[in-house]
Parts: structure tokens; C-alpha cells; sequence
């Protein structure tokens, strides 16, 4: 990674201890870099499956994850979603929407992840909540819930695992108001 380290850096120590207690609830603002970093992190401790609710963020975090991965969208990381794979065996970070992942349960296909991470979690569904309870229930891997938005402590509770609370950055702002007409 080029530049400025991102604000989500300043918690990676914190979440990986985390992460191999139980699940972890993360709350990060948008921005912080969670979407991207997270996986990259939970790559060190084997294959990673982002689960996504949107098509379009699914290819594009997975385009920009492999770019930092310096390899091939497709190879190392890629995507899933409905009628779309950017994936191979090699993949060692798949983003997909929670549809395509329930598909993999209903029919018992899901690949082997040894970590599974439900981003943007405030985008609640039927699907997400029904992938929640699938996965406390039949997976016995990392799990980690986050969003910008999320009452993360309510759900660490839920999930008896840890609550780690990120932050963003800030910039100040001068608003100038030009005179009316």
C-alpha cells in the first residue's frame, strides 16, 4: 500500500488477538479501510470469504483488494455473485453476495473458509440474517461481523465474541456561504 497508513491500521493488533479468541463485532467509520484491510488480515489465517450485500461492491472491493495483493483479479482474489465468477482454485479471498453464499449452504457446497466476514451488516436482509444463524450454527471458523453503522456491542454480545470499535479520520471543514441574489 502506497500513502498514508489508513485509520483502520491503528486496531490490527487488537483484532487479530480478537479473532482467534471467537467472533469479533467491529464498528469502523466509512473510510477507515475495514472493507479492504480486514481481509487481507484474515488472509494470514487462511482462506476468507467476504460476504457482500451488493453485486457491485463484491467486484469492485475485490478488483482493489487484488490490486493491493499486487496479483490477477480472478487468481489469488476475486468474486462471486449471480451469474458472475471471477474466482479460481487458487482464490484465497472471495468476496460474494449473501445470495450466492445461502445457494452454497441450502445445497451443502460451500467451499472451505477459515475465516467468514459479514461486511456491511447494517444492510440487514432475510439473507444476511439467515446466513448469521446458518453460520453460528454449522461453521466453526473465524466470524466476523462490521459495518460503519453498526450497534457492535449488541451484537458481540449475541455472537459471545469480542467488540472492537475502530475510528476514522477527520477534517476540518471551513463553510462559506455566498450572499443571495
Amino acid at each position: 500500500m502506497t500513502g498514508a497508513l489508513l485509520p483502520i491500521e491503528q486496531i490490527r493488533g487488537e483484532f487479530e488477538i480478537a479473532r482467534d479468541r471467537g467472533p469479533v463485532a467491529l464498528c469502523a467509520p466509512t473510510g477507515s479501510g475495514k472493507s479492504t484491510q480486514i481481509p487481507r488480515w484474515c488472509r494470514s489465517r487462511g482462506t476468507c470469504l467476504v460476504i457482500e450485500p451488493r453485486r457491485v461492491a463484491c467486484r469492485g472491493l475485490a478488483s482493489r483488494v487484488a490490486q493491493l495483493e499486487g496479483c490477477e483479479l480472478g487468481r489469488e482474489v476475486g468474486y462471486c455473485v449471480r451469474d458472475d465468477n471471477r474466482s479460481s482454485r487458487g482464490t484465497r479471498i472471495l468476496f460474494a453476495t449473501p445470495g450466492v453464499v445461502v445457494q452454497w449452504m441450502a445445497a451443502r457446497q460451500m467451499p472451505p473458509y477459515e475465516t467468514v466476514v459479514l461486511d456491511e451488516f447494517h444492510e440487514r436482509s432475510l439473507a444476511t440474517d439467515l446466513l448469521l444463524a446458518l453460520l453460528l450454527d454449522r461453521f466453526d471458523g473465524r466470524l466476523v461481523v462490521m459495518s460503519a453503522t453498526l450497534d457492535a456491542k449488541r451484537i458481540a454480545r449475541h455472537l459471545r465474541g469480542h467488540h472492537i470499535q475502530g475510528h476514522g479520520r477527520t477534517f476540518e471543514v471551513d463553510a462559506r456561504h455566498l450572499p443571495g441574489e
